[in-house]
């Protein structure tokens, strides 16, 4: 059963995940160690992940370094693990996930930007892998 993992990597990583199983979402932010971070996917056991592509912003430096690692993090994990890692610009899950349409779905989390960034990332995998999904979502929407 599909289970996905979706992720904001930075000094805080948010993260958002969906159970096909039990056709529940969760969400959260971690800290910026790096093992921790492992253990997590780990234990979320995800079929697939989707992660914020890491793009050059030269005024966030350190933000940008830890971005890079915990990407790599993740895809060694992933590799480890037989599971596949999809990657999605910031601009491309932001142009149509805005927070509106979040709180629409009951999904938001105040005060927990780097989760609803994730959870931009893991609508938008479902947006582009799950055409009926994204349909009814449309209509639930009002779209």
């Amino acid at each position: 059963m599909t289970a996905i993992l979706a992720l904001d990597p930075g000094t805080t990583t948010g993260w958002a995940y969906y159970s096909a199983r039990l056709d529940r979402y969760n969400f959260g932010q971690l800290d910026d160690d790096l093992v921790h971070i492992y253990n997590f996917i780990g234990k979320a056991k995800p079929t697939m992940i989707a992660v914020e592509r890491f793009t050059h912003r030269p005024t966030m430096k350190k933000s940008e370094l830890h971005a890079v690692e915990v990407t790599g993090v993740v895809k060694l994990w992933a590799q480890q693990n037989y599971v596949p890692v999809y990657l999605y610009l910031p601009a491309e899950s932001k142009a149509f996930w805005n927070d509106n349409k979040i709180k629409n779905l009951s999904l938001w989390g105040p005060g927990q930007g780097h989760a609803m960034d994730a959870m931009r990332v893991l609508l938008t995998h479902r947006m582009k892998h799950e055409s009926d999904w994204f349909k009814e979502t449309l209509r639930s929407l009002g779209e």
